[in-house]
């Protein structure tokens, strides 16, 4: 890539935490073609009075979820838009919440996670509370296993037979995790036995510059720096993860999908063409990140720091999202256009791709829609349903 090599050196790859290796390439532009959307149904952010949406899905038989953490309660509309009723306040007791912050499907059942109280609600088709069940304060591991002991997971996944998929950021015997591999996400049996781990969530050291200063440690994450991106789809029987590599001959980005078990699904690479980033918009970024604390000798520091470690060059791919159709799919860098989303097949295999407005979020995606929310030009967030042309369950 003559002209680019230059600026892509030292830019290192982020890590993934599974075992094998690189998977298949493919050319990532024509093997993309745009698929039509077009709206189909609009709550809007003034109308239903919402407050900042922390989550929104659908169900499988399509009403729709939304988190509204401000409000300490959750939203149901039916498929058709119109409010079906709303779940909870600030509180302690059943249906109460205090910091609700991530929410997932068990058929049609919704649970919801609260950080805060620690525990999760589960909330039936009816909206009545079915129950709540408390965290685990330790994901240990099964009698006669020697896998170490974990404090205080969170869950990102619930099972009918009361099994999770958690994150687990302590181990019990307060050794360090490898930095290698990551903090965990374990599958937990009922009563909190480690099943297996589903994969590592590995942070990229190289991402942050930092040195010691007078009164300790001084630094900053580095601007347009890439960074591991993951998510775990709806029903929670799969995970995504989603890495770049600028360091390669043809820079590329990977998408791994592993199931609930640990076991790769998906292993496919995708190469692009580095964007050169404008010195202004990259000096600014830095500028910012530099001077957000108040001791200008050590910003002017960090400043130095970071001319070196910051890319010159764009990242080409920084989401992905699962849905429940076991699509996978991957958002590009935003653009003045929007956002584009590529599409793969639960197999990996290119479908195609949409267009997203400005300022509009992927929330959630099925075989024939995609969820949003729309952020106006004073922050207020409408739910936005679009359906998908041309795209049906069957392509697969």
């Amino acid at each position: 890539m003559p002209g680019l090599r230059g600026l892509i050196t030292g830019v290192s790859a982020c890590v993934v935490v599974v075992c094998g290796s690189d998977g298949d390439t493919a050319s990532s532009a024509g093997d993309f073609p745009t698929i039509p959307i077009a709206e189909d149904l609009r709550l809007d952010g003034y109308t239903e009075d919402l407050v900042p949406v922390q989550w929104a899905g659908v169900s499988p038989g399509g009403d729709i979820a939304i988190l509204q953490w401000q409000d300490h309660s959750v939203r149901f509309y039916d498929t058709s838009g119109t409010l079906l009723g709303s779940v909870g306040r600030q509180g302690e007791g059943p249906g109460e919440f205090r910091r609700l912050v991530r929410a997932g499907w068990i058929a049609d059942t919704l649970w919801i996670s609260d950080t805060q109280l620690r525990r999760s609600t589960l909330i039936g088709p009816d909206l009545e509370v079915v129950r709540t069940v408390p965290y685990h304060e330790m994901a240990e591991p099964a009698p006669g296993d020697t896998v170490p002991a974990y404090q205080g997971p969170s869950p990102y996944a619930m099972f009918a037979d009361g099994g999770s998929i958690v994150w687990a950021l302590r181990r019990a015997d307060g050794m360090p995790i490898d930095a290698g591999t990551g903090p965990p996400l374990l599958r937990l049996s009922r009563d909190g036995h480690i099943e297996n781990r589903v994969a590592g969530i590995a942070s990229d050291e190289a991402g942050y510059v930092s040195f010691s200063v007078a009164n300790g440690t001084a630094g900053s994450i580095i601007p347009f720096y890439p960074q591991l991106a993951w998510t775990v789809s709806p029903h929670g029987m799969r995970v995504g993860l989603l890495t770049t590599d600028m360091q390669a001959a043809e820079p590329y980005f990977r998408v791994i999908v592993v199931d609930g078990r640990g076991a790769r699904v998906v292993d496919r690479s995708f190469t692009f063409m580095p964007e050169p980033i404008p010195d202004a918009v990259r000096d600014s970024a830095i500028h910012a990140r530099a001077f957000s604390r108040s001791d200008t000798t050590v910003s002017r520091d960090i400043e130095s720091a970071l001319r070196d470690a910051t890319p010159r060059v764009y990242l080409s791919a920084t989401q992905i999202l699962i849905g429940t159709d076991d699509r996978i799919w991957i958002g590009m860098r935003p653009t003045a256009d929007g956002t584009r989303w590529r599409v793969l097949s639960p197999a990996g295999d290119p479908q195609g791709e949409i267009l997203l407005p400005p300022r509009v979020r992927l929330r959630d995606a099925g075989a024939e829609y995609v969820l949003c929310t729309e952020r106006d030009e004073f922050d207020v967030e409408s739910v936005v349903r679009y359906r998908i042309g041309a795209a049906r369950a069957t392509d697969r």
